[in-house]
């Protein structure tokens, strides 16, 4: 391969930022896949071009459709918008192995298979068609077998790394803070938190606050840009006239079944609040509603 040094090419940092996928996915889908095939410096380094941009946004565009990236390499050049895929059998096929790993109570199963599955997919991916559907048994079923448990205990255990060595890197931003109120349905705060760190947001989790009035004061506290309050069950009697006290700054996602919406909401039309039942949805608004990093 010739090697070049200068020209309208930027490196693999800069090629993450426009696309939004992390270095660690791109250089996984270069050597194991060989959907890229970036031109070299004179020391190695790797060099893009708009060209392998739009690569990724198509290979992007087909993993969101549910179709594994091991089956990617034939639609690169497929010009058909139209064309649609059934979900592919390899989520179901992740899915098993996580199950199977579980049975086994295996940690290091379970430990191997989450690193690959987060290093060939960006997370909203592997959110969307494994994880959901893994722990969709929470919610129907509170009363999980030992095997689930272990299961959730040791993923949680991973997302909380994943989450924490993002946030290294923007502790200096306001926080968005996530706070999980009367519920067993823990997994879906987390996943909510691993949208937001994979979009470069500073998260936070707290899921053992006992009061609206405690969530406000630390939210005010930390100068929060954004609160996510999520609840599984339908607590009565929640006293909402504590989050007008909010930072008028700071929006508000109330997350969770139908309490918040069988609630009269008057006492909250002075702040950003909205509704959306599901957290995982709720984080993605946050995401799209956000300042830029810049301007934090």
């Amino acid at each position: 391969m010739n090697k070049i040094e200068t020209g309208d090419l930027f490196p693999i940092s800069e090629l993450s930022n426009l696309t939004g996928v992390n270095t660690v996915t791109i250089r996984a889908w270069e050597r194991r896949y060989g959907l890229l095939k970036p031109k070299r410096t004179e020391k190695g380094h790797r060099l893009y071009d708009d060209k392998d941009v739009e690569t990724v946004q198509t290979i992007l565009a087909w993993i969101n459709k549910g179709v594994s990236v091991g089956k990617v390499k034939p639609l690169l050049h497929n010009k058909n918008e139209s064309l649609t895929v059934e979900i592919d059998e390899k989520w179901i096929d992740y899915q098993n192995r996580f199950l199977q790993s579980s049975k086994e109570f295996n940690e290091s199963k379970i430990d191997t298979l989450y690193g690959k599955l987060t290093k060939q997919y960006p997370l909203k991916v592997c959110i969307e068609y494994c994880f959901f559907p893994l722990f969709e048994c929470f919610d129907t079923n509170p009363k999980t077998s030992a095997e689930t448990q272990f299961l959730y205990t040791v993923i949680k255990q991973r997302m909380v790394l994943t989450v924490i060595g993002r946030n290294n890197k923007f502790k200096k931003l306001n926080p968005v803070l996530l706070f999980l109120h009367a519920s067993h349905s823990s997994w879906k705060i987390w996943l909510s938190a691993l949208t937001l760190s994979e979009n470069s947001i500073y998260t936070l989790v707290f899921e053992d606050i006992p009061s609206l009035a405690l969530m406000v004061q630390i939210s005010n506290q930390m100068n929060a840009q954004a609160v996510m309050i999520y609840t599984g069950e339908k607590t009565k009697n929640l006293p909402l006239a504590e989050l007008t006290k909010l930072n008028q700054d700071c929006a508000l996602i109330l997350s969770g079944p139908d309490i918040w919406l069988n609630k009269d909401h008057n006492e909250l039309k002075t702040i950003q609040s909205q509704i959306i039942f599901n957290p995982i949805e709720g984080a993605q608004k946050i995401v799209d509603s956000v300042k830029p990093l810049e301007n934090f």
